[in-house]
Protein backbone atom coordinates (compact mmCIF):
# COMPACT_ATOMS: atom_id res chain seq x y z
CA UNK A 1 0.00 0.00 0.00
CA UNK A 2 1.35 3.33 -0.91
CA UNK A 3 2.01 5.90 1.82
CA UNK A 4 -0.66 8.71 2.24
CA UNK A 5 1.26 12.26 1.15
CA UNK A 6 1.26 14.47 4.81
CA UNK A 7 2.24 17.97 4.79
CA UNK A 8 2.62 20.69 7.81
CA UNK A 9 1.23 23.59 4.84
CA UNK A 10 -2.31 23.41 4.74
CA UNK A 11 -4.09 21.61 2.00
CA UNK A 12 -4.05 24.68 -0.49
CA UNK A 13 -2.88 22.54 -3.44
CA UNK A 14 -4.13 18.69 -3.00
CA UNK A 15 -4.40 17.03 -6.20
CA UNK A 16 -6.14 14.00 -6.03
CA UNK A 17 -4.73 10.90 -7.84
CA UNK A 18 -8.02 9.90 -9.22
CA UNK A 19 -8.77 13.43 -11.15
CA UNK A 20 -6.72 16.36 -12.95
CA UNK A 21 -10.01 18.87 -12.29
CA UNK A 22 -10.15 19.43 -8.53
CA UNK A 23 -8.21 22.17 -6.86
CA UNK A 24 -8.85 22.79 -3.19
CA UNK A 25 -7.79 26.37 -2.42
CA UNK A 26 -6.90 27.50 0.98
CA UNK A 27 -9.26 30.34 2.61
CA UNK A 28 -11.86 29.83 -0.25
CA UNK A 29 -14.99 28.53 0.24
CA UNK A 30 -15.31 26.77 -2.99
CA UNK A 31 -13.39 24.55 -5.20
CA UNK A 32 -11.89 25.19 -8.19
CA UNK A 33 -12.66 22.65 -11.37
CA UNK A 34 -10.19 22.90 -14.95
CA UNK A 35 -9.74 19.99 -16.57
CA UNK A 36 -6.87 20.05 -18.71
CA UNK A 37 -7.51 20.60 -22.55
CA UNK A 38 -7.32 17.75 -25.16
CA UNK A 39 -3.32 16.48 -25.25
CA UNK A 40 -2.20 17.36 -21.64
CA UNK A 41 -3.42 13.43 -20.01
CA UNK A 42 0.69 12.56 -20.61
CA UNK A 43 0.26 9.70 -19.14
CA UNK A 44 -0.76 7.78 -22.36
CA UNK A 45 0.85 10.35 -24.65
CA UNK A 46 4.03 8.98 -26.93
CA UNK A 47 7.62 10.64 -25.51
CA UNK A 48 7.97 11.94 -28.76
CA UNK A 49 5.02 13.73 -28.78
CA UNK A 50 5.35 15.28 -25.16
CA UNK A 51 8.81 16.29 -26.35
CA UNK A 52 7.18 18.18 -29.20
CA UNK A 53 5.21 19.92 -27.42
CA UNK A 54 7.37 20.81 -24.81
CA UNK A 55 9.60 22.68 -28.05
CA UNK A 56 7.29 24.49 -29.12
CA UNK A 57 5.54 27.68 -28.76
CA UNK A 58 2.98 26.64 -26.82
CA UNK A 59 2.69 27.86 -23.22
CA UNK A 60 2.45 24.40 -21.82
CA UNK A 61 3.66 21.83 -20.71
CA UNK A 62 6.93 23.59 -19.56
CA UNK A 63 9.34 22.45 -16.81
CA UNK A 64 6.60 21.38 -14.13
CA UNK A 65 5.33 18.87 -16.48
CA UNK A 66 8.80 17.73 -17.74
CA UNK A 67 9.89 17.38 -14.33
CA UNK A 68 7.24 15.05 -13.22
CA UNK A 69 8.24 13.07 -16.31
CA UNK A 70 11.24 11.93 -15.19
CA UNK A 71 9.95 11.81 -12.01
CA UNK A 72 7.78 9.00 -13.34
CA UNK A 73 10.54 7.60 -15.08
CA UNK A 74 13.00 7.69 -11.72
CA UNK A 75 10.06 5.73 -10.39
CA UNK A 76 9.46 2.86 -12.68
CA UNK A 77 13.33 2.24 -12.04
CA UNK A 78 13.28 1.65 -8.89
CA UNK A 79 9.81 -0.71 -9.30
CA UNK A 80 11.91 -2.51 -12.41
CA UNK A 81 14.77 -3.39 -9.65
CA UNK A 82 11.45 -4.47 -7.31
CA UNK A 83 10.62 -6.74 -10.20
CA UNK A 84 13.73 -8.21 -11.00
CA UNK A 85 14.80 -8.68 -7.31
CA UNK A 86 11.45 -11.02 -7.22
CA UNK A 87 11.87 -12.70 -10.17
CA UNK A 88 15.60 -13.88 -8.84
CA UNK A 89 14.40 -14.83 -5.04
CA UNK A 90 16.91 -12.32 -4.06
CA UNK A 91 16.96 -11.89 -0.14
CA UNK A 92 15.77 -8.27 0.46
CA UNK A 93 15.26 -6.36 3.27
CA UNK A 94 12.04 -5.10 3.10
CA UNK A 95 8.85 -6.51 1.41
CA UNK A 96 9.16 -6.36 -2.80
CA UNK A 97 5.65 -6.74 -3.74
CA UNK A 98 4.44 -3.46 -0.85
CA UNK A 99 7.16 -1.53 -2.17
CA UNK A 100 6.34 -1.97 -5.89
CA UNK A 101 3.12 -1.24 -5.50
CA UNK A 102 3.87 1.78 -3.63
CA UNK A 103 6.39 3.14 -6.16
CA UNK A 104 3.54 2.14 -8.76
CA UNK A 105 1.29 4.55 -6.68
CA UNK A 106 3.95 7.83 -6.35
CA UNK A 107 4.55 7.19 -10.31
CA UNK A 108 0.92 7.65 -11.45
CA UNK A 109 0.09 10.49 -9.10
CA UNK A 110 3.74 12.31 -10.47
CA UNK A 111 2.29 12.13 -14.18
CA UNK A 112 -1.36 13.15 -12.69
CA UNK A 113 0.74 16.26 -11.31
CA UNK A 114 2.48 16.88 -14.23
CA UNK A 115 -1.61 17.01 -15.98
CA UNK A 116 -1.84 19.44 -13.92
CA UNK A 117 0.87 21.84 -13.42
CA UNK A 118 0.40 22.07 -17.49
CA UNK A 119 -3.35 23.33 -16.77
CA UNK A 120 -2.21 25.54 -14.49
CA UNK A 121 0.45 26.60 -16.57
CA UNK A 122 -2.00 27.41 -19.83
CA UNK A 123 -4.58 29.11 -16.95
CA UNK A 124 -1.57 31.52 -16.01
CA UNK A 125 -0.06 32.26 -19.28
CA UNK A 126 -2.23 30.93 -22.10
CA UNK A 127 -4.57 33.83 -22.33
CA UNK A 128 -4.81 37.67 -22.08
CA UNK A 129 -6.21 38.13 -19.08
CA UNK A 130 -4.42 38.81 -15.50
CA UNK A 131 -4.09 35.67 -13.34
CA UNK A 132 -6.62 35.83 -10.27
CA UNK A 133 -5.41 34.77 -6.58
CA UNK A 134 -6.56 31.68 -6.64
CA UNK A 135 -4.52 30.48 -9.97
CA UNK A 136 -1.64 32.00 -8.44
CA UNK A 137 -1.71 30.16 -5.41
CA UNK A 138 -2.12 26.51 -7.44
CA UNK A 139 1.08 27.81 -9.58
CA UNK A 140 2.41 27.65 -6.13
CA UNK A 141 0.74 24.53 -4.95
CA UNK A 142 0.60 21.84 -8.03
CA UNK A 143 5.00 21.87 -7.91
CA UNK A 144 4.89 21.69 -3.75
CA UNK A 145 2.46 18.46 -4.31
CA UNK A 146 5.06 17.33 -7.17
CA UNK A 147 8.00 17.77 -4.76
CA UNK A 148 5.80 16.22 -1.84
CA UNK A 149 5.68 13.35 -3.92
CA UNK A 150 8.91 12.92 -5.34
CA UNK A 151 10.31 12.86 -1.46
CA UNK A 152 7.65 10.21 -0.65
CA UNK A 153 9.18 8.37 -4.35
CA UNK A 154 12.82 9.19 -3.13
CA UNK A 155 12.05 7.36 0.35
CA UNK A 156 10.72 4.42 -1.33
CA UNK A 157 13.66 4.42 -3.75
CA UNK A 158 16.19 4.67 -0.87
CA UNK A 159 14.29 1.50 0.73
CA UNK A 160 15.00 -0.40 -2.65
CA UNK A 161 19.36 0.63 -2.77
CA UNK A 162 19.55 -0.51 0.53
CA UNK A 163 17.76 -3.98 -0.27
CA UNK A 164 20.05 -6.21 -2.12
CA UNK A 165 23.88 -5.90 -3.54
CA UNK A 166 22.34 -6.94 -6.73
CA UNK A 167 23.01 -4.90 -9.87
CA UNK A 168 19.82 -4.11 -10.76
CA UNK A 169 19.98 -1.84 -8.06
CA UNK A 170 22.55 0.69 -9.67
CA UNK A 171 19.39 1.22 -12.11
CA UNK A 172 17.28 2.26 -8.75
CA UNK A 173 20.46 4.59 -7.60
CA UNK A 174 19.78 6.27 -11.31
CA UNK A 175 16.39 6.54 -9.86
CA UNK A 176 17.08 8.33 -7.26
CA UNK A 177 18.88 10.75 -9.24
CA UNK A 178 16.13 11.38 -11.32
CA UNK A 179 13.97 12.21 -8.53
CA UNK A 180 16.31 13.87 -6.83
CA UNK A 181 17.23 16.08 -9.55
CA UNK A 182 12.99 16.64 -9.82
CA UNK A 183 12.33 17.21 -6.59
CA UNK A 184 14.82 20.51 -6.66
CA UNK A 185 13.61 21.64 -9.79
CA UNK A 186 10.05 22.00 -8.46
CA UNK A 187 10.86 23.24 -4.96
CA UNK A 188 12.77 26.02 -7.01
CA UNK A 189 9.55 26.34 -9.02
CA UNK A 190 7.22 26.97 -6.21
CA UNK A 191 9.27 29.18 -4.60
CA UNK A 192 9.72 31.56 -7.37
CA UNK A 193 6.03 31.55 -7.80
CA UNK A 194 5.41 32.36 -4.55
CA UNK A 195 6.68 35.72 -4.70
CA UNK A 196 3.38 36.48 -7.00
CA UNK A 197 1.05 35.35 -3.85
CA UNK A 198 0.65 38.43 -1.55
CA UNK A 199 -0.64 36.15 1.15
CA UNK A 200 1.86 36.45 4.14
CA UNK A 201 0.66 33.35 5.73
CA UNK A 202 0.69 31.07 2.95
CA UNK A 203 3.92 32.22 1.65
CA UNK A 204 5.87 31.73 5.41
CA UNK A 205 3.81 28.02 5.66
CA UNK A 206 5.11 27.35 1.90
CA UNK A 207 8.55 28.56 2.80
CA UNK A 208 8.81 26.61 5.77
CA UNK A 209 7.15 23.33 4.33
CA UNK A 210 9.93 24.17 1.08
CA UNK A 211 12.49 24.17 3.49
CA UNK A 212 11.80 20.93 5.08
CA UNK A 213 11.52 19.61 1.37
CA UNK A 214 15.35 20.11 0.49
CA UNK A 215 16.33 19.01 4.11
CA UNK A 216 14.69 15.69 3.87
CA UNK A 217 15.30 14.94 0.45
CA UNK A 218 19.20 15.72 1.15
CA UNK A 219 19.66 13.55 3.73
CA UNK A 220 17.28 10.63 2.26
CA UNK A 221 19.42 10.86 -1.13
CA UNK A 222 22.82 10.81 0.60
CA UNK A 223 21.83 7.67 2.08
CA UNK A 224 21.33 6.87 -1.14
CA UNK A 225 25.02 7.61 -2.91
CA UNK A 226 26.54 6.18 0.68
CA UNK A 227 24.77 2.54 0.17
CA UNK A 228 25.90 2.99 -3.79
CA UNK A 229 29.35 4.12 -2.59
CA UNK A 230 29.67 1.18 -0.30
CA UNK A 231 28.73 -1.47 -2.77
CA UNK A 232 30.80 -0.15 -5.17
CA UNK A 233 33.58 -0.46 -2.80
Amino acid sequence: MAREQTSSVPRAFWVPQSTFEHYHVAGASTHYRRRPRSGMEYATRPLSELFADIASPSVAPAGGTAGAVVAATGTALCEMACIHLRAADAPADVDLVELEAELEGHRERLLTLGSADAAVVEALFGSDGEAGHSSRKRSVGVPLALAECCLAALEAAAAVTGASDRPVVADAVTGAYFLEAALQSAVATARGNLASVGEQSFRAATERRLSELETSADRVFRNVTESADAEAQ
